[in-house]
C-alpha cells in the first residue's frame, strides 16, 4: 500500500483527516456563538454598549492581528512538539475568547466595557493567529493531493451543518430568554465546551514527519509571493476579493439587527438558509474544481456574488423578502471562492519546506486588505450617512450603499481572474456548458447518492441515474464506476458511458474491451458503438472474433451504429461466408437493414429454415421489411392487438388496390389479372380468409415480377427495382414457408411487401 501523503501511511492519513473532520465540526459550532460577525456575538457587543464602528474595528483587528505570524512563526517551527503547542494554544485562545462573558461583571461604565472587549478579543486573536499557520501546514501536508479540493469541500460541508444547526439553536434560545447576561453566559459556556473538544480531536491526528522543517522568514517569504509572476497573480485576486468582501460583511448583522429589526431566531433561519446554499456549494464546487480547474469556476460565480450582494440593497423593515435569496447566492459565492482559491494556494506553495512561513505570509498579506476593507467600509458609510434615496420604490440608506460598493468591486476581479496561470484548467464558457446541459440537478442528486449509499443496489441505480440525467459531468463519476467491485455498478456504468456519448471515455472503453478477464465487454463494445469515435472501429472489428457471443454480438451493434460503406461491405462478407454463428446472424441481418444493406434481404430469407422460434423468426421478417423500405412498419403492426392490426392491413391494402389500378394503365404488361387479384384480396382479407389472401397475394407478387421483367431491360430506375425486390422478397419468403395454415406473421408480411411493390411501381410512374 502506497504512501497517501508525505510522511503518513495510509492509515495514518484517515485517522488524521477524521480527526481534522471532528475539529471542523465543534470549530463550526464554536464559531456561531463566539465568532466575529455572528448574531450572537455581534448582538452581545451591542448589548454591551458597543455599536457599529466598533463591529467594524474589530473586525478589523480580526486581520490586523494576523501580522503577528510574521513575527512568531519562524520562533514557533523551531519548537519539538508543535503538536503539543497547537493543541495547548488552541484551548488557551477559546478560553481567552470566553472571558468575555466577565465583562459586566468587571466594569459597569461603557467606555471600560468597549476597551474590555477590544482587550479580550484582540488577545484571543494574538493566540489564535500564532498557531494557524501551524494548523494550516498541519492539515495541507495530512490531505493527499489528489484529494484537496474534494476533502475541504466535504470538511466544510460538516463545519456548515454544525452552524446550521447551532445557529438555529442560538438564535431560538435569545429570543426565548432574551438579552441578559445569563443567556449570553449559557451561549458562551457551551461554545467554551465546543472548541476545546475541537482542539482535542486533534490529539488523534499524528503530525507528519515532513512538518519538521527549516524555520524559515515570513519576510522572504512574502518577498517570495510577490517576486513570483504566477504567485503575485493569485495573490492579487485573493487579497482584492478579501477586500471587496470585507467592506461589508461587518455591516450585515448590524443591518439586521438595528435596521430591519430582525429578531435572533429569524436571523438565524436566514443565516441558516445562506448555510444550506454554502453547504451544496461546498458539496459540488471541489469536484468542479478538480475537474475542471479553479479559474473557471472563480470566473463563473463571479456574476452570481455581485447579484447577490446587489439584491441586499432592496431590503427595507418592510420587505426583506429578498434577504434570504441574497444571502444564500452571496454564500454560494463566498464558498465556492474558498474551495477554488484552496488548491491553487497549496499547488503554489513550496513543497516540504518553509510552508509554514509562507502560510502565514500568504495570512498576513492577505489579512491585512482584509483589516483595511471594515475601516473603509466604516468610512464610506459615515460618508453616505446623510445620503437617502428611494430606488425602484425601496428606500436606500448608507449600509446599502455600502453593499453596492461592495458588488461593484467584486465585478471589478473578472479581468485579474483572467490573468491567472492554471495547467489543464477548461475555459469558463466551457464549464458553463458542461453544467447547463443535461439535467444537471438529476445529475447532482444520483451523484450525492453514489458517494452516500454503500448497497450495491442503490449504488447502481445511481449510477444509472447519473448516465440518464444526460450532464457531461456524469462522464468522470461513471468512469471511476468502471472500476467498482459490484458488477451492476460496472454494467451500468458502461452502459451510461455510451448513451453520454463522450469521447473522454473512448480510451478507457477500449482498454476494458481489451481485457480478456473483464466481465462488461459486452456492455462496452455497444458503449464504443453509441459513442462513434473512430478508433473504435478497430477495437471492435477485433471483438467479431471474441470467444464470447455477447461480446461478438454486442461488437456488430456497436460497428452498426458507428455505420459507413467500409463497416457495412464487412459485416455483409462474414456473414455471406457463414462467419457469424446462429446468434451472430440474427444480430448481423438486423444490423445490415439498418445501415440499408439490399443484399441482406437473400440471405436473411434463406436463414428462416434455420429457425423454429417465432419470435426469432419474426425479428428477421422485421428486418427485411426495413431493408425494404417499410421502416418499422412489420414492428409497429406486431404489436397491436387483433382489431388494430386488422383496421391498418385493410387501409393498406385499400390503397394498394388504388395505386395498383393506376399502375395498370401505364404499365400494359400488367394487365388486368392483377387488379384483379388485388380485388380478390381485400375482399378474402375482409371476411377473415386469410390463408385465401395469403396465397391470392403469392400470385399476384409472381405476376407483378413476370410483368415487369421486360421492363427492367429497358428501365431500371430505382422503383422498378424495388419494386421487383419486394415482390420477389415475398415469392423467395413462400418458398421458405411450408405451413398449411398462415400465421399472423406471415399475412403481415406478405401484406407489406404486395404494398411496398405496388407504392413503388406508383412512384415510378408518376416520376
Amino acid at each position: 500500500m502506497s504512501q497517501s501523503s508525505e510522511g503518513l501511511s495510509p492509515s495514518q492519513t484517515v485517522r488524521g483527516l477524521r480527526a481534522f473532520m471532528g475539529t471542523g465540526i465543534f470549530f463550526g459550532l464554536w464559531a456561531r456563538c463566539s465568532g466575529l460577525g455572528t448574531a450572537v456575538l455581534t448582538g452581545y457587543i451591542l448589548w454591551l454598549g458597543g455599536s457599529r464602528a466598533d463591529v467594524a474595528w474589530l473586525t478589523s483587528c480580526a486581520y490586523l492581528f494576523s501580522l503577528i505570524q510574521v513575527f512568531t512563526v519562524q520562533h514557533t517551527t523551531k519548537l519539538r512538539n508543535r503538536k503539543a503547542f497547537i493543541i495547548g494554544g488552541g484551548i488557551l485562545e477559546i478560553t481567552s475568547r470566553f472571558g468575555i462573558i466577565l465583562i459586566p461583571l468587571i466594569a459597569s461604565e461603557h467606555t471600560s466595557r468597549v476597551f474590555l472587549i477590544y482587550v479580550v478579543i484582540c488577545s484571543s486573536l494574538g493566540i489564535g493567529h500564532t498557531i494557524a499557520p501551524h494548523v494550516n501546514d498541519w492539515l495541507s501536508q495530512t490531505i493527499p493531493q489528489r484529494l484537496r479540493a474534494q476533502y475541504i469541500g466535504q470538511r466544510t460541508t460538516w463545519i456548515t451543518l454544525a452552524g446550521i444547526v447551532g445557529g438555529y439553536g442560538f438564535g431560538k434560545f435569545l429570543d426565548h430568554f432574551d438579552e441578559s447576561l445569563g443567556s449570553f453566559a449559557c451561549l458562551f459556556c457551551f461554545g467554551w465546551v465546543a472548541g476545546v473538544a475541537g482542539y482535542l480531536c486533534l490529539t488523534r491526528a499524528p503530525m507528519p514527519a515532513a512538518a519538521k522543517e527549516e524555520s524559515g522568514s515570513v519576510w522572504q517569504a512574502m518577498k517570495g509571493m510577490w517576486t513570483r509572476r504566477e504567485f503575485r497573480t493569485f495573490l492579487i485576486v485573493a487579497t482584492m476579493n478579501q477586500f471587496f468582501i470585507g467592506i461589508s460583511e461587518p455591516f450585515h448583522i448590524v443591518y439586521f439587527i438595528k435596521d430591519l429589526k430582525l429578531g435572533y431566531a429569524a436571523i438565524a433561519i436566514f443565516t441558516n438558509i445562506a448555510l444550506v446554499a454554502t453547504l451544496v456549494a461546498y458539496r459540488f464546487v471541489g469536484n468542479f474544481v478538480d475537474r475542471f480547474g479553479s479559474k473557471p469556476v472563480m470566473l463563473m460565480i463571479i456574476l452570481p456574488g455581485a447579484i447577490g450582494q446587489s439584491l441586499r440593497v432592496f431590503t427595507s423593515e418592510e420587505s426583506y423578502f429578498l434577504l434570504p435569496v441574497s444571502m444564500a447566492i452571496y454564500a454560494m459565492y463566498h464558498a465556492s471562492m474558498l474551495v477554488s482559491q484552496n488548491p491553487l494556494l497549496y499547488g503554489l506553495m513550496p513543497q516540504k519546506k518553509n510552508q509554514s512561513a509562507w502560510f502565514a505570509a500568504y495570512t498576513c498579506t492577505t489579512f491585512m486588505f482584509g483589516a483595511l476593507a471594515p475601516l473603509v467600509g466604516n468610512l464610506l458609510a459615515d460618508f453616505f450617512k446623510e445620503y437617502t434615496t428611494v430606488w425602484f420604490g425601496y428606500p436606500i440608506g448608507n449600509l446599502q450603499l455600502v453593499f453596492v460598493c461592495s458588488s461593484v468591486g467584486l465585478l471589478s476581479l473578472i479581468p485579474l481572474i483572467l490573468l491567472i496561470e492554471e495547467k489543464n484548467a477548461v475555459k469558463a464558457g466551457e464549464l458553463v456548458v458542461q453544467i447547463i446541459k443535461g439535467r444537471p440537478l438529476a445529475y447532482a442528486y444520483h451523484a450525492f447518492n453514489m458517494s452516500r449509499f454503500v448497497d450495491e443496489e442503490r449504488r447502481a441505480h445511481a449510477t444509472l441515474g447519473m448516465a440518464t440525467s444526460g450532464s457531461p459531468l456524469a462522464v468522470e463519476s461513471l468512469l471511476r464506476a468502471l472500476s467498482d467491485v459490484s458488477p451492476d455498478v460496472r454494467r451500468k456504468a458502461a452502459e451510461g458511458l455510451g448513451e453520454l456519448g463522450s469521447y473522454d471515455a473512448v480510451d478507457s472503453l477500449i482498454g476494458h474491451l481489451a481485457d480478456a478477464e473483464s466481465d462488461i465487454r459486452a456492455e462496452v463494445a455497444e458503449a464504443l458503438g453509441k459513442i462513434k469515435h473512430p478508433l473504435s472501429v478497430d477495437a471492435l472489428m477485433s471483438a467479431l472474433d471474441d470467444p464470447d457471443s455477447n461480446v461478438r454480438n454486442s461488437a456488430i451493434r456497436g460497428l452498426g451504429n458507428i455505420g459507413g460503406d467500409g463497416i457495412r461491405q464487412t459485416l455483409f462478407e462474414r456473414l455471406y461466408m457463414g462467419e457469424f454463428d446462429s446468434q451472430a446472424i440474427l444480430t448481423a441481418i438486423d444490423v445490415l437493414s439498418r445501415l440499408d444493406e439490399a443484399r441482406v434481404v437473400t440471405i436473411a430469407l434463406a436463414k428462416l429454415s434455420d429457425f423454429n422460434s417465432p419470435i426469432l423468426r419474426a425479428q428477421i421478417l422485421n428486418s427485411v421489411c426495413r431493408v425494404l423500405g417499410a421502416g418499422e412498419t412489420f414492428y409497429q403492426l406486431t404489436i397491436m392487438d387483433e382489431l388494430q392490426q386488422a383496421s391498418k392491413v385493410t387501409r393498406a391494402l385499400a390503397k394498394a388496390r388504388k395505386d395498383l389500378e393506376a399502375s395498370s394503365r401505364e404499365i400494359p404488361a400488367l394487365g388486368g389479372k392483377p387488379l384483379a387479384d388485388m380485388v380478390e384480396i381485400c375482399e378474402q382479407f375482409d371476411e377473415g380468409r386469410l390463408n385465401d389472401a395469403y396465397r391470392t397475394m403469392i400470385r399476384l407478387a409472381e405476376n407483378i415480377v413476370e410483368a415487369t421483367d421486360t421492363s427492367s431491360a429497358t428501365d431500371s430506375s430505382a422503383e422498378l427495382i424495388l419494386a421487383r425486390g419486394s415482390a420477389g422478397a415475398l415469392c423467395m419468403f413462400a418458398s421458405q414457408v411450408n405451413s398449411e395454415e398462415v400465421t399472423e406473421l406471415e399475412i403481415v408480411f406478405a401484406s407489406i411487401c404486395l404494398c411496398l411493390c405496388i407504392t413503388e411501381l406508383q412512384g415510378m410512374i408518376q416520376e
